[in-house]
């Protein structure tokens, strides 16, 4: 009887550890206007249904299910892996509508190499319904030899929901519609494209978070795999080489666009039953169909 009791307490207290390790994570807001963003940094799950931006919030209505950035190092030697499967070195937030978050892994030789991501959010005035995220993502090598990068952004924008959403675009920019609402979102790299894109249904077996997250090599097969509406997401990669000492910043925008809701929509967005009952069940779905 003693060791079975023992045996149950080493169960509750690992659950309870795992419990309150989880629970623990900094979350990140950035505020402006009629707009708030949820980030976090350092979180990092399998599958990553929760690293990163997720949440991007305009006059009441949520946006955005997932956004984040991924690397590979050196071509093939290794997959994939989300940026902050690195060692968080550090979190700045100097204002409420700016933060800075910088990755970076060391060698017993110095620093091997740096990323380093700023997001700034616009607000538009309240009731405007737009809003708009400018992020720079900048990599760093500082290891003594040239380094080669493969960068990937990942988008995962739910504009009234999950469902109904048709998406186009090429290397340079991406356009995404919610075919009902009208809600529409676009994201535009304001230096040099991509070299690679993607975009696909999130119920495609694999779907773009899958290949970025598996144990393979994969690159982004720069098709436009979606035809009908439904829930879908899209991605970018870019191919960089540097020499030591070397460093590469990409320049995105995302903009937000929502039609102004009717009277009886706002009632509800005011007294939060929209967000509570209709977005948030879909997204709770997601969520577990991501875990399952």
């Amino acid at each position: 009887m003693f060791k079975t009791n023992l045996y149950l307490l080493i169960i509750v207290g690992i659950f309870a550890l795992l419990f309150t390790t989880s629970s623990q994570a900094t979350l990140y807001y950035l505020e402006s206007g009629n707009s708030e963003i949820t980030i976090d940094p350092e979180t990092h799950i399998s599958p990553p249904s929760n690293n990163g931006l997720y949440s991007w919030i305009v006059d009441g209505i949520e946006n955005i299910y997932q956004e984040w950035f991924f690397y590979r190092i050196n071509n093939y030697e290794e997959p994939e892996e989300p940026i902050n499967s690195l060692p968080l070195k550090s979190v700045t937030q100097n204002s409420p509508d700016q933060i800075k978050i910088v990755y970076e892994k060391s060698t017993q030789d110095g620093i091997d190499f740096t990323f380093v991501l700023t997001i700034k959010l616009y607000g538009g005035a309240t009731g405007s319904n737009k809003s708009r995220i400018r992020e720079e993502f900048t990599v760093i090598n500082g290891n003594i030899s040239p380094k080669d990068f493969s960068i990937f952004e990942y988008d995962d924008f739910d504009l009234n929901g999950p469902d109904y959403d048709v998406i186009s675009g090429d290397a340079k920019q991406f356009h995404q519609k919610d075919v009902p609402s009208g809600f529409y979102a676009n994201v535009v790299t304001r230096n040099r494209p991509a070299d690679k894109y993607k975009g696909d249904y999130y119920s495609s077996i694999p779907n773009i978070l899958d290949i970025l997250t598996d144990s393979n090599i994969d690159d982004l097969d720069n098709i436009n795999h979606v035809s009908d509406p439904g829930d879908v997401a899209w991605a970018y990669q870019w191919d960089i080489s540097l020499d030591r000492g070397k460093s590469f910043t990409i320049y995105k925008d995302k903009y937000i666009n929502t039609p102004v809701p009717e009277p009886s929509t706002l009632i509800m967005i005011g007294s939060g039953l929209i967000g509570l009952f209709s977005y948030g069940s879909l997204r709770l779905k997601k969520r577990n169909r991501a875990i399952g």
